[in-house]
């Protein structure tokens, strides 16, 4: 009977009903929840991060300068921090990067045409279309991580791992919950270069490396905590020449000069730490508390990543290579985000700055879900878990974003994952 089921829901209509299906229930996520966030809190879309980075599409869309003095006006309780940053061109600071405005910048355009150019960009309609693009790019980072991994995997041994993945992960606050924040798109990003190395080791053309090269370049623009995925080259493309390096080089430096003209215009060099040299702790890392901490503790937050990280054990011999290369960058992430001073990430659902990376955790947990397939009983038995992690990491978003759990801060365990437990009946029960 399991066999059967099994096989049904492996044709290409299932597949594609399936397909459907989760296009639906994503739209009805986005609407429900932007509306949620519309009706019960600020009445704008781009706070926090999303300000900044919002920031800066409507100075040199309006202004055509990078002085953000004005739009710094709309929300103050927003830039409380700017002087930390210490911007020395007398400016205010602005410590995001620029990639992912960029990226906004065309919708906004579009909704300033169809708006006849009235207004000052605040608006709804403006940020309703701005935030919309951005979660369509934020959804693309799952996506094109399925497309990508079809090389190695059928779709209908794809989909359900992908969405578990997704669901389970922090890619379900970043790209559902807060779509205004970078970490979204930087994982679209990360995913492109993922695809765009493995082309590469395909077939190692001028145009590949090329290309290879402007994915390295804008994964780096979008965050410029991006900047170790250079190490997964010489992992994937052992053989590689010095004119080939160059090739790489040429195009990820170009596409990082908006970044280098920004910074030199604020902060008066064109490579600084924006946030202050005090930011990073490299001697005194806080790598127990970054993956068990109940505050934003990577691992006790997302417990799903439990069995991805483990599934790098179980990689074929043939992609071995790959494997090694994606668990040097995440090792060598989790180390940066750990030694940064807000390792915790401030106000963050679970250990946010690592969800750049999920494209690269698939690696170990489809390998993991592949290896399962022969084995019926333990295949259901694992998804079965899935599923639970999946609807315990719903509610704790809701948890999270309804403010029932702190923003930041240590909690207990119980009140944790037990008080999660227990919310669903909370709610049912008034």
């Amino acid at each position: 009977m399991i066999q059967r089921l099994r096989k049904a829901a492996r044709t290409p209509a299932a597949v594609r009903l399936g397909l459907i299906g989760l296009a639906v229930i994503s739209l009805i996520l986005f609407v429900g929840i932007t509306f949620g966030r519309l009706r019960h809190g600020a009445p704008e879309l781009f706070v926090s991060d999303g300000y900044f980075y919002y920031s800066y599409v409507l100075s040199w869309c309006l202004d055509f300068d990078v002085d953000f003095t004005n739009q710094y006006l709309h929300r103050p309780e927003e830039t409380h921090f700017i002087h930390t940053w210490a911007p020395t061109a007398g400016l205010p600071g602005n410590a995001y990067a620029v990639g992912f405005p960029i990226l906004l910048t065309p919708a906004f355009l579009l909704a300033r045409l169809a708006l006849r150019g009235i207004g000052d960009g605040w608006s709804l309609p403006y940020q309703l279309t701005v935030y919309a693009w951005a979660h369509l790019l934020c959804l693309g980072g799952p996506i094109l991580t399925g497309l990508i991994f079809r090389r190695w995997y059928a779709i209908r041994s794809l989909l359900l791992p992908l969405v578990v993945l997704t669901m389970g992960s922090t890619w379900l606050a970043y790209i559902w919950f807060e779509s205004d924040f970078g970490h979204g798109v930087s994982a679209l990003a990360v995913a492109a270069y993922l695809g765009a190395l493995l082309a590469a080791a395909d077939e190692r053309s001028n145009r590949r490396l090329a290309i290879l090269g402007l994915t390295l370049g804008a994964a780096v623009l979008i965050r410029w905590q991006n900047a170790p995925l250079v190490l997964m080259i010489p992992f994937i493309l052992p053989t590689a020449r010095i004119r080939e390096y160059a090739r790489i080089a040429v195009p990820s430096v170009v596409i990082c000069i908006p970044q280098m003209i920004v910074w030199q215009i604020i902060y008066g060099k064109p490579i600084t730490m924006p946030q202050g040299s005090g930011f990073m702790n490299w001697t005194h890392p806080s790598l127990v508390e970054f993956l068990f901490s109940t505050n934003h503790g990577m691992l006790l937050w997302t417990p799903i990543l439990i069995p991805a990280y483990l599934g790098f054990c179980l990689v074929p011999p043939e992609h071995r290579r790959i494997a090694a290369a994606a668990l040097l960058i995440l090792v060598l992430e989790i180390y940066v985000n750990s030694a940064s001073r807000d390792w915790f990430g401030s106000g963050s659902f679970g250990a946010r700055r690592m969800t750049d990376y999920l494209p690269l955790v698939a690696v170990g947990f489809f390998a993991l879900t592949r290896r399962l397939e022969a084995r019926p009983a333990l295949w259901w038995a694992f998804h079965t878990i899935c599923a639970v992690l999946v609807l315990l990491n719903l509610v704790l978003a809701v948890r999270y974003y309804t403010g029932d759990l702190p923003s930041f801060g240590v909690v207990s365990l119980e009140r944790l994952w037990l008080d999660t437990l227990k919310f669903p009946f909370k709610l049912l029960g008034g």
